[in-house]
């Protein structure tokens, strides 16, 4: 079985900035960055302060993790990821200690037929009702879906380690049923 990692919280608005980030997309694509992606100056701003910041939450689809959340991470048998420390500016004070995960790697994966989703020029917009694939490798245990990148994708195995690692922020649904509507 699979399910969707994804952030409980979406109160924390802020926004990413880096060096050449253009359109701003670079970490919710599934591909490998050069190591020394944003030179080390990858900033979010938080428009309000937030005294504490969850374990794990994402920006525009962009997750950033805890220096606990990395230490469980690092211990989890895959290595399909890439980090890269940030830098948290909010109005009054700034916070180290924080990263972007990228999550490196696509697989199609979603049944578009069975699907109840919005496509748009062969992409997925919204989804529904997603239906994931009946012949996915079930050796995979994290990636983004290939249609629907937004979607981070784990097994069950990866899903128990941190269900019971005590975590603060993650939302945790099984994949087959997954809506995007807690986005909107």
């Amino acid at each position: 079985m699979y399910y969707i990692m994804g952030s409980q919280h979406h109160s924390l608005v802020s926004m990413i900035s880096y060096p050449d980030m253009g359109w701003g997309l670079h970490f919710t694509k599934g591909e490998y960055l050069p190591p020394d992606f944003g030179a080390g100056n990858i900033l979010i701003e938080f428009e309000s302060d937030h005294s504490n910041l969850p374990d794990y939450f994402e920006i525009d689809g962009t997750p950033i993790v805890s220096e606990k959340f990395v230490q469980l991470w690092n211990t989890l048998p895959i290595d399909n990821y890439q980090l890269f420390p940030i830098t948290a500016r909010f109005p009054s004070f700034v916070l180290q200690g924080h990263q972007i995960l990228n999550v490196v790697g696509r697989e199609p994966c979603i049944d578009t037929e069975a699907s109840d989703c919005n496509l748009y020029e062969g992409h997925i917009m919204r989804i529904k009702n997603l239906v994931l694939r009946s012949d996915l490798n079930k050796a995979l245990d994290f990636f983004r879906a290939e249609k629907y990148p937004l979607a981070i994708v784990i097994s069950a195995r990866i899903t128990d380690l941190l269900k019971s690692s005590g975590l603060s922020g993650l939302l945790i649904m099984p994949a087959d049923g997954w809506s995007d509507k807690h986005r909107f």
